[in-house]
């Protein structure tokens, strides 16, 4: 559990893209209007390399980080399941540079930085990673089925603990699993099934609500929804203008002939 916190939660997979892309729209507003106003591309284009253009960078540092991360576990060392692993963090990665960027498109800059930080701590109260989901207050518990946070966490649990392999039980009583501490261990043979612990045990021990495929699919579609989102909240932002008609046979900028016209029999 600590590793999967530590690769997707602590390793702030979520957080860093999520504050790195506060300031995407705000920075350039200004600039934008103008070109947008001259008709110097489309806001849809804009849009695209903008948001786009951060990925690459984003992904190169948890490609140096991820390895590092996921093999001082020593838990799963198939393969496999890193580049599983990996892909999970880039999606998470995405997802919430997508949360984010919505923010920068609606919301005025002088409140960015709070609504990301009410945004995270809501995320943390109550995704049931840090405070068990029975501690939690009965109006809240619902949340968590609509948390990032939560289906990441899951998502990287049920990758790191693909396979059948199993666990072996503490013999000194200490377990966190009752099935240990209810052994006997002083009669078991060594290799004894009853005195081993299944992946599946384990995410159930953990709480793990949702599939794999659950958390692939609401990430992406989380992802898509926010970008949309974003698009049209930056296109009411500048006055629902859209830049450059690329459909019409004239470059950006250029005047109709019949607006010449009409310009010079203007007294």
């Amino acid at each position: 559990m600590a590793v999967c916190a530590w690769c997707v939660l602590a390793g702030t997979w979520a957080f860093f893209p999520l504050f790195n892309s506060l300031m995407t729209f705000g920075a350039d507003m200004v600039m934008l209007k103008k070109e947008l106003a001259v008709s110097s591309y489309r806001l849809s284009a804009y849009f695209l390399a903008r948001t786009t253009v951060m990925l690459p960078l984003d992904m190169l540092w948890t490609s140096l980080y991820c390895p590092i991360a996921y093999y001082m576990g020593q838990i799963n060392d198939d393969p496999l399941a890193f580049l599983q692993i990996f892909a999970a963090v880039n999606l998470t990665l995405v997802t919430f540079q997508s949360i984010s960027l919505v923010i920068s498109a609606g919301v005025r800059t002088p409140r960015l930085f709070i609504v990301c930080i009410l945004l995270i701590s809501t995320l943390f109260s109550s995704g049931g990673l840090f405070i068990p989901i029975d501690e939690l207050p009965s109006f809240i518990r619902w949340m968590r089925h609509i948390n990032p946070l939560r289906y990441s966490n899951d998502l990287v649990m049920h990758l790191y603990l693909s396979g059948d392999q199993t666990y072996a039980c503490k013999t000194d009583g200490a377990s966190s699993f009752s099935k240990c501490n209810a052994l006997n261990h002083t009669n078991l043979q060594p290799g004894d099934d009853r005195a081993a612990i299944t992946q599946a045990e384990v995410l159930e021990h953990f709480g793990v609500e949702k599939e794999a495929w659950e958390c692939v699919a609401f990430m992406g579609g989380l992802a898509l929804v926010c970008r949309v989102l974003a698009y049209r909240l930056l296109r009411a932002k500048t006055n629902g203008f859209e830049g450059c008609d690329c459909t019409v046979k004239m470059p950006c900028g250029a005047k109709d002939e019949d607006e010449d016209e009409d310009e010079t029999l203007m007294p």
